[in-house]
């Protein structure tokens, strides 16, 4: 019997299976690069995602790149620090750090 390895973004599917998220859920992705983890969550699984970044280019270019498809309204792109994070109050269901 072969193992089969999990990487990349493929590791990224399998983990975020695991998470048992339906539609509406609120998550926050600390460190969200170019959206590519947001985009499919929302995609298919239809959440709502706060992503945050510390660079605004990355966010720049992650929100131009959610615009392209239906689901972009879902996500929620912000410039932030993951170490000085400010929500007042603001509940999620699940926090991803990739």
């Amino acid at each position: 019997m072969q193992s089969k390895w999990l990487y990349g973004f493929g590791l990224v599917r399998h983990l975020i299976e695991q998470l048992d998220l339906s539609p509406n859920m609120k998550v926050l992705d600390l460190g969200c690069g170019f959206g590519k983890t947001v985009r499919y969550i929302a995609r298919k699984f239809g959440c709502n995602i706060t992503a945050t970044d510390i660079s605004k280019k990355v966010v720049e270019k992650a929100e131009e790149r959610a615009s392209k498809g239906r689901w972009g309204f879902r996500v929620n792109f912000k410039v932030l620090d993951r170490q000085n994070l400010i929500f007042d109050g603001e509940m999620f269901d699940t926090i991803i750090v990739e």
